[in-house]
């Protein structure tokens, strides 16, 4: 089975560029393209439920060919088009799908 991914052409009208700044030093920058995801589909609320921390859950998703996805670590931050900053809490490799990085936005402290 290939990767999701493989035809570039097939995904470019889901696909947006998105900024990679890496949270240590030398903070390093990249731009690739990435499927973006607003939510989660087994999430029934926007944290976990017995979790400290709440926040807003995002996926992104991108072919497991840009080099700048190796370099991503939890903690980096992703920068949307529209501003949107994302860090990344969780990044994997998936030979289906590609990278698949799990973030969230409006991070808070528990109340």
């Amino acid at each position: 089975m290939g990767c999701l991914f493989e035809n570039d052409a097939a995904f470019a009208p889901i696909a947006e560029p998105v900024v990679w700044r890496q949270d240590k030093s030398p903070h390093l920058e990249g731009t690739f393209k990435a499927t973006v995801v607003h939510g989660e589909s087994q999430a029934d609320n926007a944290g976990h439920v017995r979790g400290g921390t709440s926040a807003d859950p995002w996926s992104v998703i991108c072919s497991s060919n840009p080099a700048e996805c190796v370099g991503i670590e939890s903690g980096d931050t992703l920068t949307l088009l529209d501003g949107t900053v994302l860090t990344v809490q969780q990044i994997s490799k998936d030979p289906s799908l590609g990278w698949v990085m799990k973030c969230t936005s409006d991070m808070r402290g528990p109340r």
